[in-house]
């Protein structure tokens, strides 16, 4: 069909009239957009081919769109140019922007600067995506050039935030990807891996240069070019990381490192001696824990048996319900907790409630020793823990410090509640309590850092404990003579404070 009117935008320039815009004249079938910059002067040229002729000519004045970083927008597409406007924030630098919900791909961009000149470099279309580099705290206007009228879901955000990695299954998968992409993976199962680019999946191939046998001990794990990563059933998983690219168009995307996590399951009822390091998780696990039973004997230099052996890190609103641990062996400087061991860093928000946390050594319901930078803010703990002991070396003083939040205490330890009930037991026989100098609270047991806000709502049960006669007749309850400490039992924040 010819077309027989059209018509073209003009300004005034200095040395005449000059065509607004690059791409072309307005058909009488068409509708166009454009930016119009205030306080200038406009011309509208008609192309008339029919001879003489009558024609209506419409003009709407409306609002450009705005879209923020990060945030999809819907926006009507017009079947020539679409603009919106964007603004940089105070650090500018390359951003992707992708449409989706069209019923055309064959789509354009323009880009024009807050002077509406037109941006020619620094600007690529690559499957789907428009890449752009912007200056800070600028104003840009974005032309999205479509051939027939659409409804389209707009996106931009800077390309550190653009891409994502998504992994199949998920909590009701039988597995979990964490924030620092870090998998829990039973054994014997397949994932698949998809990149996504502002929320869109894209179809890609997916590779690795890492010499899978260098991260994961020689097991034989694998992601072939469909992005299935397998995890083989014969063997436990273990290791640091593969790292996994997307690759499309002949570009490799993003990378991105993935952690396999050790099967749980792998770690029930570990039986081993002379130990000579920490016995523990020390990896990230899944956020939620439900209905794991442990028994663990133990005997060495140092243990603890938790979710993370020695976290430095942050751990938050992780939960850890009907736990037991048993342990029943003489180590000095053992730590065991329901969440950390040992923390010299950052617990939030934890919730435990423990079925029994029974054995020597400083326990906590959430850690069992908080160092000097470790913090414990928010968290509660419910059920059974004991202090208990062995009369084989008695010798051992000042090891039982048991608390319903920590156990011993160098960090801080805020606005935390307890409802436990602690209690002193023995592990054969009773022994004598006042040679061990127990340590117990309802909040720390040994106390050398600071705490505040927490609350005691559950109970002290001395249990065993012992007092002694002396010869002289003398009951003693805290015991201060040099050959016999002093036991620390409360029912309040602390046993001892230091």
């Amino acid at each position: 069909m010819q077309t027989l009117l059209s018509a073209d935008f003009y300004i005034k320039g200095d040395d005449g009239l000059i065509l607004y815009d690059e791409y072309g004249s307005i058909t009488e079938t068409n509708e166009i957009s454009y930016p119009f910059p205030d306080d200038e002067s406009y011309y509208i040229v008609l192309h008339n081919k029919t001879g003489s002729s009558k024609s209506d000519i419409s003009i709407n004045i409306a609002e450009i769109p705005t879209i923020t970083e990060g945030n999809p927008k819907s926006l009507e597409l017009l079947s020539n140019y679409s603009y919106y406007e964007f603004r940089t924030g105070s650090t500018g630098g390359r951003y992707v922007q992708t449409v989706s919900g069209t019923e055309t791909d064959d789509l354009r961009y323009k880009v024009l600067n807050q002077n509406f000149d037109p941006i020619t470099n620094g600007y690529s279309y690559v499957d789907g995506e428009y890449i752009m580099s912007f200056s800070p705290n600028t104003t840009y206007y974005i032309a999205i050039i479509s051939d027939k009228k659409d409804t389209a879901s707009v996106t931009i955000n800077r390309e550190s935030k653009a891409y994502q990695w998504q992994i199949s299954g998920g909590k009701f998968g039988n597995g979990y990807i964490t924030y620092d992409r870090e998998i829990y993976a039973p054994r014997g199962t397949s994932y698949i891996l998809e990149f996504l680019v502002n929320g869109i999946v894209v179809d890609t191939n997916y590779y690795s240069e890492d010499d899978v046998h260098n991260y994961f001990g020689g097991y034989d794990i694998s992601v072939n070019q469909s992005g299935v990563l397998n995890i083989p059933s014969s063997t436990p998983v273990r290791g640091s990381g593969i790292t996994v690219y997307a690759k499309y168009n002949n570009e490799a995307s993003y990378d991105h490192s993935l952690k396999l996590i050790p099967d749980f399951a792998d770690k029930l009822n570990v039986i081993t001696k002379n130990m000579e390091s920490t016995l523990g998780f020390s990896v990230s696990v899944p956020k939620y824990v439900k209905t794991v039973h442990y028994t663990l004997s133990v005997g060495g230099k140092e243990a603890s048996f938790t979710i993370a052996g020695k976290n430095y890190g942050t751990i938050t609103n992780c939960t850890y319900e009907s736990g037991k641990f048993n342990m029943c062996f003489f180590a000095p400087n053992v730590y065991s907790g329901g969440i950390a061991g040992y923390n010299n860093g950052k617990i939030n928000n934890c919730s435990v409630q423990i079925y029994s946390l029974d054995g020597y050594g400083h326990k906590g319901g959430i850690v069992g020793y908080n160092a000097s930078s470790g913090t414990v803010t928010g968290c509660k703990v419910e059920g059974l823990l004991s202090a208990r002991y062995s009369p084989d070396e008695i010798e051992r003083t000042n090891q039982y410090s048991v608390g319903g939040i920590v156990g011993i205490n160098y960090g801080k330890v805020t606005n935390n509640k307890n409802y436990a009930t602690l209690r002193y037991v023995s592990c054969g026989n009773e022994g004598d309590s006042r040679v061990l100098q127990p340590r117990i609270g309802q909040i720390i047991g040994s106390n050398y850092g600071t705490y505040s806000g927490n609350t005691c709502s559950g109970s002290v049960d001395k249990g065993v404990l012992k007092t002694v006669t002396w010869t002289t007749g003398i009951l003693w309850w805290k015991e201060t003579h040099t050959h016999n400490q002093a036991q620390y039992v409360s029912s309040g924040i602390y046993g001892y404070n230091g």
